[in-house]
């Protein structure tokens, strides 16, 4: 009997912890892996967040607003190439097809944080809120990783 609830428990913790390394986030239909910032110096006046955002539902998910309180602007953008030159500009609508995905990643899609308030320090955490057009709220856990960093910190 005792063993079987030390196999138990140990079942138990091993799903948690497997739930948290992946750093998932499920709600409503939006799966959210792998969110990550980069550092910038001190004195920086913008960031971006980078991530892979699921729709597992069979309806078009729309983003039409994020916030942080990192920033006191947030929004999403892309990074295009116009005339030889690579410009961002704002994705609006911001549109996850049913039973796809969107990769936000340097150079490309991206959430765009404007006026940070707060350095983006390696190793540091914080949240992005995404908001659905039903009014749905997405917290979503950030993580900071290094200077140039081009993928999810390990």
């Amino acid at each position: 009997k005792n063993l079987e609830n030390v196999l138990t428990g140990l079942k138990i913790l091993l799903a948690v912890f497997l739930m948290a390394s992946m750093q998932n986030i499920f709600a409503d239909g939006l799966v959210v892996k792998d969110a990550f910032s980069r550092a910038v110096p001190p004195d920086a006046p913008m960031g971006a967040v980078y991530a892979r955002l699921s729709n597992v539902s069979n309806d078009a998910i729309e983003i039409v607003s994020v916030r942080s309180d990192v920033a006191r602007f947030s929004e999403i953008h892309e990074s295009i190439e116009i005339k030889g030159m690579m410009r961002m500009r704002k994705v609006d609508p911001f549109l996850i097809p049913s039973l796809g995905h969107v990769d936000l990643k340097p150079g490309g899609k991206h959430v765009m944080l404007m006026n940070l308030q707060v350095p983006l320090k390696t190793g540091n955490t914080f949240t992005v809120v995404f908001v659905d057009g039903s009014d749905n709220e997405y917290k979503i856990p950030v993580v900071v990783g290094g200077f140039g960093q081009m993928a999810m910190p390990k």
